[in-house]
């Protein structure tokens, strides 16, 4: 997925702005997994090279990727002028803006006392991680040149459930980080996708000994009324979703 981020963004903002964004997009991903609150720091930045990904799109300017000044680069983007006054560019030019605003807002702000047992850093990591989806959401919406299909699966691939126990590598692998069995395997896995997948990629994700341990367990699932099954996609259910979320991710 990453490469094709990668492509696609880069087709209409410049390459080093595009690996950048992807860099601390990934960076925000693995704070929010582990609840590391570096991910205020990787959210500052991601929003920082987003609004120079912005600018360049707009007028070709390639900005310093290290010495950017959020506040000042915010308030020339949002009072561009447009020059189509359409949809996307109101998104471009000020509802991306905005919500990296807000993302900014919350990076830089300093804590004043709260409730012991509270950390409000919590709810920060919650919203900052939407956001963050959001924006990689609505920049690939804009700047697509896939099938209405193919960007649906790609924007679902993006706001998809960060699983914990699940470790995705550069070479598109993916591995479960705690012995399960193998319908519990592929239950977690349809979690994590959290939208219909074909059963053929299931099956290469999940790696079954044998065709049969795959069919057996997935129809076992069915029977448990934790999936649903149309042909050959499959999707969990609210049965399944609750399974994983009491019994196995805590």
């Amino acid at each position: 997925m990453k490469q094709i981020l990668q492509n696609e963004l880069s087709k209409n903002i410049h390459p080093d702005i595009v690996k950048a964004i992807l860099k601390e997009f990934e960076e925000v991903q693995e704070g929010f997994n582990f609840e590391d609150n570096e991910i205020l720091t990787s959210s500052g930045r991601f929003v920082d090279m987003v609004l120079a990904g912005i600018q360049y799109w707009y007028d070709n300017t390639l900005l310093n990727l290290n010495t950017i000044n959020f506040e000042n680069l915010y308030k020339k983007i949002v009072s561009l002028p447009k020059r189509k006054n359409d949809g996307e560019e109101e998104l471009l030019l000020q509802e991306i803006p905005n919500v990296a605003k807000a993302i900014y807002t919350i990076r830089s702000k300093k804590r004043g006392a709260h409730r012991k047992d509270f950390d409000p850093i919590t709810q920060d990591r919650i919203f900052i991680k939407s956001s963050v989806d959001w924006i990689m959401a609505s920049l690939l919406f804009v700047f697509h040149t896939k099938s209405e299909k193919e960007i649906k699966g790609i924007i679902e691939n993006i706001i998809q459930k960060k699983v914990p126990l699940i470790e995705e590598f550069e070479d598109g692998g993916i591995q479960i980080l705690k012995k399960l069995s193998f319908s519990k395997k592929l239950l977690t896995l349809l979690y994590k996708r959290n939208g219909m997948i074909p059963k053929k990629e299931l099956k290469e994700i999940s790696k079954p000994k044998s065709q049969q341990e795959f069919t057996t367990n997935l129809n076992n699932l069915e029977k448990a009324l934790l999936i649903y099954v149309n042909g050959e996609n499959i999707k969990i259910n609210k049965n399944g979703i609750k399974e994983i979320e009491e019994k196995i991710l805590k």
